[in-house]
């Protein structure tokens, strides 16, 4: 069925084919499965996907070593060139043209290959352009790829060990050959914009649904929605994979991988046979679950070369400790659940120093409710810090994770404040972190 709005179609039972650009991460889990499997075909079975796959030399990329943690950079273009026309006369893309990264994801491995982890950017993230000024993350790609890898390395501060590219027709083949995944929804999602129309409560979605549920910005925090709906499909995805068992049907995952290696541009260190010893040593992790977490940061209208322009600029405390786990290839600390983190009343007391309002902006994008209370009886002094209320020290650990922030006790005599989960001391290092370049 298909309704036509002001934005062009909306996908509800089993709509009219959507385009498939949001989600590169679903791919590279069929990639590891695929690559398991080409291990137990053969030679030929390799080469033929290794022929396939579009590579690429890149400048900047870090260096592997032996026994370190690996970083694999995942991109979703946005570029319209491999559409057929009857695609682009059926799909409702807008007027841009180029192209941008409209999903960049990094995949964090663990040195002894136990532990993967997710770091989520947001489109909008503020970075350096190549001209010195700034510009958003989405924009960085239109300059090639190259300059992306930068300033995720430079300007975010994450090591990038390989890059893999997803192209346009890799998202709804991915869910083609998995037969569709099931969503289960708290509630209704209607979005005109990016063709949603699904009922609270668990149903199969087609790949044009899939689609059109990870495109929606539909809620108060954008583009943050989004990427919170990327994550909980990827975390279907990954369980259908598994409940599938397509590792013990050796013929099924060699058509994964020929549907997977022709939609893929990696850089030429990254082989078909390196990402099957990849995905021999992953199988055990997939199966427990894989962390994923998104970029703490808040938004701000800047100065964009005369023109003032929303950008998201990422929380500097927040982002220092995930760069730090992430070089470490460290399990990330759990953030909670958007209900759960929905569900946390966080007060913020400024001891007379400035940053509360970053603090507070960056835990409503994070997806929790905070409240600054104003200045309360602790000093901080130079670190933002977290004290949880009794019975509330799991939530206090979220915040402290999202926050890049310690755990503290509440002094003796203080009289906390009531009605609220968790409280937030700010520190000097609120609102730290600088711009790109300035």
């Amino acid at each position: 069925m298909q309704l036509t709005g002001a934005w062009g179609p909306v996908a509800t039972g089993g709509g009219g084919r959507r385009w498939p650009w949001r989600l590169a991460a679903a791919l590279l889990a069929c990639a590891v499965t695929a690559g398991a499997a080409l291990a137990s075909v053969g030679t030929q079975a390799v080469q033929a996907a290794q022929d396939n796959i579009e590579v690429v030399a890149l400048e900047g990329l870090d260096a592997i070593e032996e026994g370190r943690p690996l970083h694999v950079l995942i991109v979703g273009s946005d570029a319209r060139g491999g559409l057929t026309e009857e695609q682009l006369s059926e799909l409702t893309l807008g007027t841009f043209t180029g192209q941008r990264s409209d999903t960049v994801i990094l995949a964090s491995v663990s040195a002894d290959r136990s532990n993967v982890s997710f770091v989520s950017m947001p489109r909008d993230l503020v970075v350096s352009d190549s001209d010195g000024g700034i510009a958003k993350l989405t924009e960085t790609y239109g300059e090639g790829r190259d300059a992306l890898v930068r300033v995720v390395r430079e300007d975010l501060g994450f090591p990038v060990n390989h890059y893999v590219e997803v192209s346009i027709e890799g998202f709804i083949s991915t869910v083609e050959v998995v037969g569709g995944v099931r969503m289960c929804l708290d509630e209704p999602l209607v979005d005109r914009k990016s063709g949603a129309d699904f009922d609270a409560g668990c149903q199969e979605f087609s790949p044009e649904e899939a689609l059109a549920y990870v495109r929606s910005r539909r809620g108060g925090l954008g583009d943050f929605d989004r990427i919170e709906r990327q994550q909980q499909f990827l975390r279907a995805m990954l369980a259908r994979i598994v409940d599938l068992r397509l590792l013990l049907d050796p013929g099924r995952l060699v058509g994964v991988a020929e549907e997977v290696s022709s939609q893929v541009t990696t850089d030429d260190q990254l082989s078909i046979s390196r990402m099957v010893a990849l995905a021999q040593d992953l199988q055990g992790a997939v199966g427990r679950g894989i962390e994923m977490v998104t970029v703490p940061g808040y938004t701000r209208s800047l100065d964009d070369g005369g023109v003032t322009k929303s950008f998201i600029v990422p929380y500097g405390p927040g982002l220092e400790a995930l760069q730090e786990a992430v070089r470490a290839g460290e399990p990330l600390p759990s953030r909670g659940t958007s209900e759960e983190r929905r569900e946390t009343a966080v007060g913020v007391w400024t001891a007379g120093l400035s940053g509360a309002g970053v603090v507070e902006s960056t835990l409503v994008w994070g997806g929790f409710q905070p409240q600054v209370l104003g200045v309360g009886e602790l000093d901080a002094g130079t670190t933002t810090s977290v004290i949880a209320l009794p019975g509330n020290e799991e939530a206090a650990g979220w915040v402290a994770a999202h926050l890049g922030a310690p755990i503290v006790n509440a002094p003796t005599g203080v009289e906390l404040p009531d009605n609220v989960d968790v409280l937030v001391v700010t520190g000097d290092d609120a609102g730290s972190w600088s711009l790109p370049n300035t």
